[in-house]
């Protein structure tokens, strides 16, 4: 089955916003988890298809927008660069350490 366009998937124009793209995925997200078909096995097992395909379109139209956002991109989290934090200095601020 071919894919269909991103933008067809969440009902969004090809410029829309992060703000409007977030909105339409949580929108659809709303109406179509699976965990609201919990007592219909079938219509489960719908939902969780078409809940993978909002999801794909989500992505990729996030990717598309925020440029900085790829499949192996994480944030880092504060603090020393490397991303560590602080949290491996000895002794700093460990229990009974003083610190």
């Amino acid at each position: 089955m071919p894919r269909r366009d991103p933008c067809q998937v969440l009902g969004v124009p090809p410029d829309a916003s992060p703000a409007a793209i977030k909105a339409a995925w949580r929108r659809l997200a709303r109406e179509h988890h699976p965990d609201l078909a919990i007592a219909d096995p079938a219509a489960a097992r719908s939902a969780t298809r078409r809940m993978a395909e909002i999801n794909a379109a989500y992505e990729e139209l996030r990717r598309r927008a925020e440029p900085g956002i790829g499949a192996g991109a994480r944030p880092r989290p504060a603090g020393r660069p490397g991303g560590a934090g602080g949290a491996g200095r000895a002794g700093a601020g460990a229990p009974g350490s003083g610190a």
